[in-house]
């Protein structure tokens, strides 16, 4: 995949994550999904793949950067 279409499909998976979270058909979860985190505040919706916009995790931040530098599955 060229970088254009790479780019181009993360801006179509947020657009379509922020209708679906205006239109309640995606809702976060309740804490991080880390295991033993337990983070309740200001989660934010990673895809794993842009893909599959609905196909979310629901992390802190900390996690979430954590997911992108390789320290966590």
């Amino acid at each position: 995949m060229m970088h254009g279409d790479h780019i181009e499909m993360k801006r179509s998976a947020e657009r379509f994550y922020r209708r679906a979270r205006r239109q309640g058909r995606l809702v976060p979860a309740e804490r991080c999904e880390v295991l033993g985190c337990g983070e309740t505040e200001r989660l934010h919706a990673h895809h794993g793949s842009y893909s599959r916009p609905y196909s979310v995790r629901w992390l802190c931040a900390r996690h979430h950067r954590l997911l992108h530098v390789g320290h966590v599955n």
